[in-house]
């Protein structure tokens, strides 16, 4: 996140370019493909984060029904 933090701070040289919107000259990304791989990358973490507690779960000793019931609670996030 750090580097999504910074290639969005520096998306132009100069940094003046970025809201100066009658510059020609402009050296900046190109920000389809730039949100295009960022939300990629926001997705694939929240789904890994939401994955985690699925293996956990698995291996505990409890009542099916009351297992069922908990992985229900975490999966109301991916929704």
């Amino acid at each position: 996140m750090g580097a999504f933090f910074f290639v969005t701070v520096f998306q132009c040289i100069p940094l003046a370019r970025v809201w100066d919107m009658s510059a020609k000259d402009k050296d900046c990304i190109d920000r389809k493909i730039f949100d295009l791989f960022h939300n990629a990358f926001v997705i694939a973490t929240d789904v890994a984060v939401l994955a985690l507690p699925f293996w956990v779960f698995l291996g505990m000793r409890m009542a099916r029904r009351l297992k069922v019931a908990l992985l229900g609670v975490f999966f109301l996030g991916f929704m």
